[in-house]
């Protein structure tokens, strides 16, 4: 099985990613956005990533929306959200391992955050 995305995917610009659930991608697959730091969004959807592939994506230094479905993330992923200062949108309604007070308390971390889309309640 090739794999879903390459080190360096040619010298094109990326703006987006989405990944879906069923795409073979797992934490330390998201090492490899380090060479797509210009990246504008970002959809991670397969609860196969956790809260260790989340550290990977403090290198997207340009990321302005990023969703994040998994339902194995935790609280302990938004420590590795605060470097994302570019962050204005960040949608995290179907991570039910996160809790809403740490969501909000990482919220106020990210200073131009303005859509903000936290877990739903339990």
């Amino acid at each position: 099985m090739a794999p879903l995305f390459h080190a360096r995917p040619t010298q094109e610009n990326w703006h987006g990613l989405s990944i879906y659930e069923g795409d073979p991608v797992m934490d330390g697959d998201l090492r490899r956005l380090k060479y797509i730091p210009e990246l504008k969004w970002l959809k991670i959807y397969p609860n196969s990533i956790a809260d260790t592939g989340i550290i990977h994506l403090q290198s997207l230094t340009q990321i302005e929306i990023l969703i994040l479905a998994s339902e194995s993330l935790t609280d302990h992923c938004l420590e590795y959200l605060f470097t994302l200062k570019t962050l204005r949108m960040l949608d995290m309604q179907r991570a039910s391992g996160v809790s809403r007070l740490a969501y909000d308390r990482a919220a106020a971390q990210l200073p131009l955050l303005r859509d903000v889309f936290p877990p739903f309640d339990k």
